[in-house]
């Protein structure tokens, strides 16, 4: 849920931003037209094989304001159907979540924003937004943020739903009230679980407000086990920061901290800090503790969008790649600046179309830069749509890619569902013209994007171990070349080294060094077989030097 902005201060702000990604690979988003694929935003998703168990979320666009006391989030637009999807044949399954289940069981499963996780073939859902028709928890009207984990046999529900029979025998639920969380996400770190912040919400989602919101200002760890019947919680302990922690409806992604493969997790952007605006620094989380980061600002993405981490392990660099959604910033392509978007009448928060990332190196600095790359059709994309890791991806245990492994152009996963926008801010619109239907500006989306990920084979290899006394950008060799050169560059001290290749016309190319480098001689490999004969120029910048030098490809 996003709450409508009262900033009144009109600006914009302009950040220079490359235009290039910092990490050694590169990202490539596919089309996969399929027709039958469900209209679905803001759900929770099992798989078993090739098949997808989609349970929850919503099938209309962004919130919906009725006129009160009917409220945001309309229970006609809930998703009441359990789905079983394949995205190979695009055929779909569905049954009603109320055929088979009471109304206490089932009121959870037509409920946004649940936290969610799978182990093996248990996929555990946690908490969750929405109408409880059941009688049993039925405060301001029924709308409440369900206090309840729920475990359910995939392979089983699968094959129920598949074959039209009750799903009742696969699904088990215990109730607590630390479970009403929505807007969250659950994590699992080496045997414990985190259920990370987000809010207890109850009552009709209105402008003026006719609800109750609690955030949980917290990280809840717990471990679990299962036994295949019962369900046992235990160690539970608490990570609180009511300045930090106060957020909703954002990144949490699993993460690599070193070459030992050690795990973590990091808290990206999130709703809202106390000027109403999303947060930008990331929160990183370990065993026991979790530290606010005040060196380093997330411009992109701060809102739920899928998310793919990679872990560089002969760099030690953890890369998170984050897929359009909402952002307080967006890239503009005409300027080539990060700007604020103040078309609402003080910073607004946009959909974009903008695919991005943000490096963590091995210093423990963080860059985020703008991939060259977008959603087709420049469309608005990613807002509560999820990443479906391919399984044969190789990965470590808490699904985080392992770039070393991976050789050649390499087919990652999907990414499905999710608000697609037809304007940057459809809620400004719903509440400022009064448009007062679903879907004003925003749909459920049904689309499916392939995303493959892809190696760079140009390296940087340091030269010796001795520590140069300057900066020296050298003349490539062999000069002219045809078509691959080598670039040699020194720096006396660590620090954040760009060197960009241009042609002619003075067009940026390619993209050779983006990166965090200690004090040393370098090499980097430039291959023109792409390119026309002709005269290029390659630059390097550092926030002490800058210097340019031409070279020739000579076919």
């Amino acid at each position: 849920m996003k709450k409508l902005l009262t900033v009144v201060c009109i600006f914009v702000l302009y950040f220079p931003v490359f235009s290039q990604s910092t990490v050694p690979f590169t990202i490539e988003v596919q089309e996969f037209p399929r027709v039958n694929a469900p209209s679905l935003q803001s759900y929770s998703v099992g798989r078993f094989g090739n098949y997808w168990l989609l349970i929850g979320g919503r099938t209309n666009g962004m919130h919906s304001f009725p006129n009160t006391p009917a409220g945001g989030f309309p229970a006609l637009y809930s998703n009441s159907r359990f789905y079983v999807y394949d995205p190979t044949t695009d055929s779909v399954w569905s049954r009603s979540i109320f055929t088979d289940l009471s109304l206490s069981t089932a009121a959870q499963f037509r409920s946004t924003n649940m936290q969610s996780i799978q182990e093996g073939n248990t996929m555990y859902l946690i908490g969750g937004y929405g109408k409880d028709s059941s009688g049993a928890l039925v405060t301001l009207d029924s709308f409440v943020t369900f206090p309840k984990l729920s475990a359910i046999n995939v392979s089983g529900m699968i094959n129920a739903i598949k074959t039209n029979s009750t799903v009742a025998p696969f699904i088990r639920q215990i109730t607590d009230t630390m479970f009403a969380v929505t807007g969250g996400e659950l994590k699992r770190m080496n045997s414990s679980y985190y259920l990370v912040v987000g809010q207890k919400f109850t009552g009709k989602y209105s402008f003026p407000p006719v609800y109750v919101q609690q955030y949980t200002n917290c990280i809840k760890k717990f471990d679990m086990t299962d036994n295949g019947t019962t369900i046992n919680i235990s160690n539970v302990s608490y990570m609180y920061d009511s300045a930090n922690l106060h957020r909703r409806d954002l990144n949490v992604a699993a993460q690599i901290t070193n070459p030992a493969g050690t795990h973590g997790i990091t808290i990206f952007g999130g709703v809202f800090n106390a000027e109403e605006l999303p947060f930008l620094n990331p929160v990183y989380i370990t065993e026991s503790s979790a530290t606010v980061d005040p060196t380093f600002q997330q411009r992109y993405s701060q809102y739920s969008c899928p998310v793919l981490p990679v872990y560089d392990s002969v760099r030690n660099n953890m890369t998170n790649i984050f897929f359009g959604g909402i952002s307080l910033y967006n890239y503009d392509t005409v300027s080539h600046q990060s700007v604020i978007d103040t078309s609402c009448g003080g910073p607004c928060v946009p959909f974009i179309r903008d695919i991005t990332a943000i490096t963590k190196f091995s210093n423990g600095t963080s860059k985020d830069s703008v991939l060259p790359i977008r959603f087709p059709q420049n469309r608005m994309l990613g807002a509560e749509a999820r990443f479906i890791t391919e399984e044969s991806l190789p990965t470590y245990s808490n699904r985080v890619v392992k770039l070393a492994s991976i050789t050649g152009r390499t087919f990652a996963g999907y990414i499905y569902g999710g608000i697609e926008a037809f304007t940057a801010n459809p809620l400004v619109q719903i509440i400022r013209k009064s448009f007062k239907g679903s879907g004003n500006g925003s749909i459920a989306s049904h689309s499916l994007f392939k995303i493959y990920i892809t190696p760079s084979t140009v390296g940087i290899n340091p030269i010796g171990n001795f520590v140069p006394g300057d900066y020296s950008l050298y003349q490539n060799y062999p000069n002219p070349f045809n078509p691959v050169t080598k670039i040699k560059f020194e720096i006396p001290s660590s620090q954040f080294v760009n060197i960009k290749v241009y042609d002619a016309l003075g067009k940026e190319i390619e993209n050779l060094v983006n990166e965090n480098l200690k004090a040393g001689s370098y090499e980097v490999e430039f291959n023109g077989s792409r390119y026309a004969s002709g005269i290029y120029y390659y630059k390097m910048f550092t926030d002490k030097y800058q210097e340019v030098r031409k070279m020739m490809l000579v076919k």
